[in-house]
């Protein structure tokens, strides 16, 4: 029997990632950011959802893509990190892809924490997120502070 993995796949930029399905909690539509003063770059500010307060997380930055303002298409992918709730800014939602075919990252791209494996799916190079390396030391120092 084969160990069938599910992903939500999303894009930023061109670039599509996959997180582990057990991971999220729901998507939404882009909402308001309050900014927050002397957070660090990643952290673009907290948003409301229904009554509580979540950080949002500026992915593009975590993955090395030019920063942008956020657009009134994008998406948030509300995710359990560490037993509280992240949003993460993304581009867009691609679809939900169950596979058994992924690809551990040790010998591919060592010191890449951000990044756990990889899926090849009809030829396409898909990068798991690993979550638990989302962020830096410093930046949970600070993200327990909010």
């Amino acid at each position: 029997m084969k160990n069938i993995n599910h992903y939500l796949i999303f894009i930023i930029e061109d670039q599509k990632y996959a997180l582990h399905i057990t991971d999220v909690d729901r998507v939404i539509h882009s909402v308001a950011i309050t900014q927050l003063p002397d957070a660090p770059p990643i952290i673009k500010g907290v948003i409301n959802l229904y009554g509580g307060i979540i950080p949002a997380i500026n992915t593009r930055i975590r993955m090395n893509v030019a920063d942008r303002d956020i657009q009134l298409d994008d998406k948030f992918i509300i995710v359990h990190f560490r037993g509280r709730k992240l949003a993460l800014i993304v581009d867009n939602i691609k679809n939900l892809l169950d596979t058994d075919k992924t690809d551990q990252m040790d010998d591919i791209a060592q010191g890449i924490d951000t990044i756990e494996g990889t899926i090849n799916f009809n030829g396409e190079i898909i990068l798991i997120c690993d979550l638990n390396n989302l962020l830096s030391e410093k930046e949970l120092i600070h993200l327990e502070e909010i």
